[in-house]
């Protein structure tokens, strides 16, 4: 079975890299070097077999996930703090988080979106 859910959250990030110089920064990431903010969007598939409960995954709990990161400066979160806040690293943040609630799932989708044109994907 196939379940489907989607949550936006707003967030801040910065893509700089530290071992790196600002101009390789300003080079690379260009405008994103400087703290900005985005109204992410993050579609979640999840398969699976409902359990006990009739639910192959509760929805709450995904939501959870998705909204700790609402209203938040990523790069500070404790979990992504030496990672890269890019859209991909978010999306195997949240493949990561979502692939632990429930023994019941074979395989999680997720699509991070930054904009409404740009997006990561990951499946596991």
């Amino acid at each position: 079975m196939k379940i489907r859910t989607e949550r936006t959250f707003c967030a801040a990030h910065r893509l700089w890299n530290e071992d790196q110089s600002p101009e390789w920064n300003e080079k690379t990431y260009g405008k994103c070097c400087n703290l900005h903010g985005h109204t992410w969007k993050v579609v979640v598939y999840v398969l699976g077999e409902p359990d006990s409960t009739g639910m192959v995954i509760n929805f709450n709990e995904i939501k959870k996930v998705i909204d700790y990161l609402d209203h938040t400066f990523i790069n500070e979160i404790p979990e992504l703090v030496n990672i890269l806040p890019t859209a991909e690293n978010l999306a195997l943040y949240f493949i990561d988080k979502i692939k632990n609630i429930s023994l019941n799932i074979a395989e999680v989708r997720v699509i991070v979106y930054e904009s409404e044109t740009s997006y990561a994907e990951c499946v596991l």
